[in-house]
């Protein structure tokens, strides 16, 4: 394993930082890593610079990528301090104040799948073979466990199962049209297991685990219990018991027919995905297991584009006088009431998924149409109306 050096470059509006990080990799050819090549950079200079204004109205900073290939944004996690971008074959993760990469890790080339741990002090990343935890902080190598069930994608409960805080949860479909959820450590002992879960009476069994999540006050399975009908059932994290279910008699319709709908984790609130990630027209309450929002809006004009633990960002465009497009962001709660928005001019943007609320401001994946990467940029928050 060989040692470099790399001078990382963080680009913003206000100013311009540069930082010196140490760079690991597994090959001591120069230029453009190979296939196959791990680069482990994790920079020791992030202290130091400007503050961001806290009056910035549009663009705080803008994050260009790096430099020798083009990298699509998969997903953006949160992390504790900052932001974790997600591409096919690693992680990058932001230091969301300055702009500055604060670490990374990508296997180059390399098909790859990653999750954060509940806590947000882990991270993990399987590829072929084997997979790496590193700590969120920053990116320190914690573990690394080999001949692990990887499948492309993303973590599933079935296969790479839902990654915690201390290991995994698993879930299997068993024979008689039931499911087992079982709950491991790193090393693969067993710490509970829930057999025999069958769906409510009068369906036709458990016909496929559609998905699985943490909420923070349980593990909560997604089942299909036959067509048109599925249901949701939570499990104390430390026992297995069943705390609650709530059963659905058909899968809410949305006009663009996705397939392998599902629910993810939103804070206490679950969002089924009948639009994209993170985007649906169904919230979950994860405490209580009641359903709180089944009207959110999705047509072109008025687009959800993030589900959020206290409301959602809703997305609106109108062409100006002089034909430019004017893009219009509302956070608005879940009856409808818009609580704060932000109007954008001259927003070219191909693409609104992909947002992240950072407290006052918000977060944007960019998408330029003559673009070789993607670029990221953060707004700030208008006043109440537009």
């Amino acid at each position: 394993m060989k040692l470099g050096f790399l001078c990382s470059v963080g680009v913003l509006v206000m100013v311009a930082a540069t930082g010196c990080s140490t760079v690991e990799t597994s090959d001591s050819n120069e230029g453009e890593p190979a296939v196959g090549e791990v680069v482990h950079v994790r920079n020791d200079r992030l202290d130091g610079g400007e503050e961001i204004p806290e009056t910035v109205s549009e663009q705080a900073w803008v994050w260009e990528g790096v430099g020798y290939e083009e990298m699509v944004v998969e997903r953006i996690l949160p992390l504790a301090e900052g932001a974790l971008l997600v591409f096919d074959d690693g992680v990058v993760a932001l230091d969301t104040s300055t702009g500055r990469e604060a670490w990374s890790y990508r296997k180059i080339g390399v098909s790859s799948a990653s999750a954060v741990s509940p806590d947000g002090s882990l991270v993990a990343i399987a590829s072929p073979g084997s997979m790496i935890l590193l700590d969120t902080a920053d990116g320190e190598l914690v573990r690394e466990i080999e001949d692990t069930n990887f499948q492309e994608g993303a973590f599933v409960i079935q296969d790479l199962g839902l990654m915690a805080d201390d290991g995994f949860v698993l879930a299997r479909l068993e024979e008689g049209k039931a499911a087992s959820v079982r709950r491991e450590d790193w090393g693969g002992k067993s710490r509970w297991s829930s057999d025999e879960i069958t769906c409510d009476e009068g369906s036709s069994g458990v016909t496929s685990i559609l998905g699985g999540f943490f909420s923070p006050t349980g593990v909560v399975v997604h089942l299909e219990c036959g067509m048109d009908e599925s249901m949701l059932v939570s499990f104390d994290p430390d026992s297995g018991v069943e705390d609650w279910r709530l059963g659905f008699s058909e899968t809410p319709y949305h006009f663009e027919n996705l397939d392998d709908v599902t629910f993810a984790p939103v804070g206490d609130k679950a969002v089924l995905q009948n639009h994209a990630q993170l985007r649906g027209t169904v919230v979950v309450d994860t405490g209580k297991g009641e359903i709180i929002a089944d009207e959110i809006p999705s047509m072109v004009g008025d687009d959800p584009v993030r589900v959020l633990e206290e409301g959602y960002i809703s997305s609106l465009s109108e062409k100006l006088e002089d034909e430019s497009i004017r893009r219009y962001f509302e956070f608005r709660d879940f009856s409808g009431e818009v609580a704060r928005s932000i109007a954008i001019d001259g927003y070219q943007g191909h693409s609104v998924t992909g947002l992240l609320p950072l407290g006052r401001d918000l977060l944007s994946l960019h998408r330029g149409r003559y673009e070789e990467n993607g670029r990221i940029s953060v707004f700030s928050w208008g006043k109440k109306g537009r």
